[in-house]
């Protein structure tokens, strides 16, 4: 059975933190997982170079530290005072490269990072931060977006049940993660959960346009291809949800992934979307390429991205 045992939250008190700290005391709660807190400090550079000959550079990076130190104190507190166990870090550095081996080297089931963007970028982009963790944490990630619900009321699991050749092995194995993570969460969270899968006749484009089909035999095809998309998921869930979700909850959506998932999370206003994502190493996930990419760019809500059996971090030492 699904359940984080320790969960890593990186911190950055230059930003809106409360929708992340209620995120992680509900997931203690629920959990009573082990809290680490980190945060990390870029290496005192122009400042280090304008203040040298008044205090040395081992001075500066000390108050820092020790500044930081006194941040992550205080969150800690009140972590303990709810019966956390809570570890703190201060690093210099890259944040998600701080993070990452941190993730590895302490066995983090769970990895929690505000998504908020650098100040003056739209506030519906993910920071950059959070997009490198996403893209390259070999841990669980969720990238929480400060202006939605907490706990969040609706969730929505994007899985993709395409026979495709090269990445059955892959997407066999991620997609139940994937429905499994989202209903472990919404009984968490007490979050109503969705599914939705998304599904385009193979060379669609093509066959509408120059394929010679006239319009009748193509939504035919579409029509059969629909019934077999909702019969297939709605097998899949209930083999792997307990209980099986209402049908209710299904949605089989004709379109590009991308653009159809962003477009229930808008219409649903959905507060957290469970996904999959891709390896650039090679290993993939259930949204691959692109698709993740571009919906990550796209979709207006926290997002929590896991990763299949045996993901490796690109920064991870050989």
């Amino acid at each position: 059975m699904l359940n984080y045992k320790h969960i890593l939250f990186l911190s950055d008190p230059e930003q809106n933190q409360d929708a992340c700290l209620l995120n992680l005391k509900r997931l203690h709660e629920a959990t009573g997982a082990t809290i680490t807190l980190l945060q990390v400090l870029r290496p005192p550079t122009v400042i280090e170079w304008l203040t040298e000959q008044q205090h040395g550079v081992a001075e500066i990076r000390q108050k820092l530290e020790t500044a930081s130190r006194q941040d992550l104190q205080l969150l800690a507190g009140e972590l303990e005072r709810q019966g956390a166990t809570v570890y703190t870090r201060v690093k210099f550095g890259k944040a998600y490269q701080q993070a990452i081996e941190l993730v590895e080297k302490e066995h983090i089931d769970l990895l929690l990072v505000n998504g908020q963007g650098a100040h003056g970028l739209q506030d519906r982009l993910f920071g950059s931060t959070a997009m490198h963790l996403i893209r390259k944490c070999p841990c669980a990630v969720l990238a929480v977006k400060p202006h939605h619900r907490v706990p969040p009321s609706k969730l929505l699991a994007a899985v993709d049940i395409n026979p495709s050749e090269g990445f059955e092995s892959s997407r066999r194995s991620l997609n139940p993660a994937i429905l499994q993570t989202a209903q472990y969460y919404a009984g968490l969270t007490g979050a109503r959960m969705q599914v939705i899968q998304a599904w385009q006749l193979e060379n669609e484009g093509y066959l509408q346009v120059r394929g010679g089909l006239d319009t009748e035999v193509l939504d035919r095809m579409r029509r059969e291809l629909k019934r077999e998309y909702q019969s297939r998921l709605k097998h899949f869930c209930d083999e792997y949800l307990d209980p099986p979700a209402p049908e209710s909850a299904l949605h089989v959506v004709h379109g590009i992934a991308a653009s159809v998932i962003a477009e229930l999370v808008e219409q649903q206003q959905i507060d957290l979307l469970v996904m999959g994502t891709v390896s650039r190493e090679g290993l993939v996930g259930v949204l691959i390429g692109n698709t993740a990419e571009e919906l990550l760019q796209t979709v207006d809500c926290s997002v929590l991205v896991i990763k299949p059996k045996g993901f490796k971090s690109p920064l991870s030492a050989n």
